[in-house]
């Protein structure tokens, strides 16, 4: 019986705060790697694209468009990388191409795993 009381209480810290948000994108994360995704997955995906440079010290300036910021970056490799998860995330997001998730989810491992 302590036990589950344990738990519950657990349980209803987690879905209050930000235990909730993270679950809620890790599912949607899911989704879009199985191959269902939805044009607004695509700003997910872009967000945590942006937060992947961040940790690497590049912050994308409000003033670029994401076609603009792919081609300032300095560095040849990472430029290239970013230019072609923009466009992907231009077909998923603008074009309603689904397919193009998978390629995004492919680029963003490579762009996080890159350091």
């Amino acid at each position: 019986m302590l036990v589950s009381v344990i738990a519950l209480a657990f349980l209803a810290k987690f879905l209050r705060g930000d235990g909730w948000r993270w679950w809620t994108m890790r599912r949607r994360m899911l989704k879009v790697q199985r191959g269902d995704a939805h044009p607004s997955d695509a700003t997910l995906l872009y967000q945590r694209m942006l937060r992947a440079l961040r940790r690497r010290g590049i912050e994308k300036p409000a003033w670029l468009t994401p076609c603009e910021f792919a081609r300032v970056l300095q560095e040849p490799e990472l430029c290239l990388l970013v230019e072609d998860f923009t466009s992907a995330y231009n077909e998923l997001r603008f074009g309603g191409n689904p397919e193009a998730a998978g390629r995004i989810f492919v680029l963003l491992e490579r762009l996080e795993a890159a350091r």
